[in-house]
């Protein structure tokens, strides 16, 4: 995985895989949530690229937990190009920034579609209700017993 931190990096083909993750995506949104992860040192943005193209990105945030010496995260974009999902792809992304920032934790918020996927990488879920009109949401939880290993 590669961390992304310059806008030349965000490619039209890393702009797609982001755009899977928003509602009502458009250009201007797009650049806004790339911006944020530029400049803002919690934010850290990798891509999974083959022979330079995208396979797949992950967006995370992580802060300081008061309740451990290793650090937290939330999980904000997580998507994989779509010929290549079910192969373990987004476990694995997973997987590698839990390692790499020693994580004590990591968390998720999503809907129904994607509630099942984060549940077979080990997350437990606890629904939000309906935070929108007719849409439930899930938080989703994972607990690192080790920090850095699972």
């Amino acid at each position: 995985m590669k961390l992304l931190k310059r806008a030349e990096e965000f490619t039209p083909a890393v702009r797609r895989l982001i755009e899977q993750c928003l509602y009502m995506a458009d250009d201007k949104k797009i650049s806004k949530i790339i911006d944020l992860y530029i400049s803002e040192s919690c934010r850290f943005f990798y891509a999974l690229l083959e022979d330079g193209v995208p396979q797949a990105i992950i967006g995370i945030s992580v802060r300081k937990e008061a309740t451990s010496e290793s650090p937290a995260a939330t999980i904000l974009h997580i998507a994989v190009d779509d010929h290549l999902r079910t192969r373990g792809i987004g476990r694995k992304m997973i997987d590698e920034v839990i390692e790499k920032h020693k994580l004590a934790s990591i968390q998720a918020q999503t809907d129904q579609d994607s509630m099942e996927f984060y549940r077979t990488c080990g997350f437990s879920i606890t629904s939000l209700g309906e935070l929108y009109p007719g849409v439930e949401r899930f938080l989703c939880e994972k607990k690192i017993h080790s920090a850095g290993f699972q």
